[in-house]
């Protein structure tokens, strides 16, 4: 009877390294989920303006977004330089705080800009 049972143990064991391996790989390449980012930096100052900002304005809540840090995160870093190719500005983005929102159609560097920004956002 063990006989019988090896083989389909081999395949079932071998489907599941498959799928493991399949949605492991897919999972770990997707995009972020908000439209808006915000790239901070430890120890930043005007990135700390920014985030207090945040932490302080509940309405915030209704304007989904995500927040990178880049100074101790490469992966971070390498998106935040993608999205600065695709800012619509041409300008020459160097910086954090940087905001990148609508597929590169706004692109913000600063606490101020940024804060304004925000500050349409919930209509302050």
């Amino acid at each position: 009877m063990s006989s019988k049972f090896f083989p389909w143990l081999v395949v079932l064991i071998f489907v599941l390294l498959i799928g493991a391996i399949y949605f492991g790989k897919k999972a770990n390449t997707s995009p972020p989920s908000a439209s808006i980012i915000l790239f901070v930096g430890d120890g930043c100052p005007h990135c700390e303006k920014v985030e207090e900002y945040v932490k302080a304005n509940d309405r915030l809540r209704s304007v989904p977004f995500e927040t990178r840090e880049v100074f101790n995160d490469k992966k971070n870093l390498r998106l935040m330089q993608n999205k600065i190719a695709t800012c619509a500005s041409g300008e020459e983005i160097t910086g954090v705080p940087f905001l990148w929102a609508d597929d590169g159609a706004t692109c913000l560097v600063g606490d101020i800009d940024i804060i304004n920004y925000f500050n349409e956002k919930i209509g302050k």
